[in-house]
């Protein structure tokens, strides 16, 4: 919540690179709704959301689509 709260020091829709925000609909430490939050203020972001995820068994089974999605243009 404090990430909600605190300026980050620009705004994110201001960002104009490619985002993708992936997300475990298991993630009992991040709502969902900050996920689509932030989906919806980045321009172009992607929003990935893995049904059968949690907060760390998504970096844990999807560590390569994470950093192939790094280089996508």
């Amino acid at each position: 919540m404090q990430l909600l709260l605190k300026p980050w020091g620009f705004n994110l829709e201001e960002i104009k690179i490619p985002v993708f925000i992936w997300y475990g609909a298991l993630d009992k430490q991040a709502p969902r709704s900050h996920a689509e939050l932030y989906a919806e203020l980045i321009p172009h972001a992607e929003l990935k959301i893995l049904d059968n995820e949690g907060h760390i068994s998504i970096l844990k089974n999807h560590m390569s689509e994470i950093l192939k999605s790094l280089t996508k243009k």
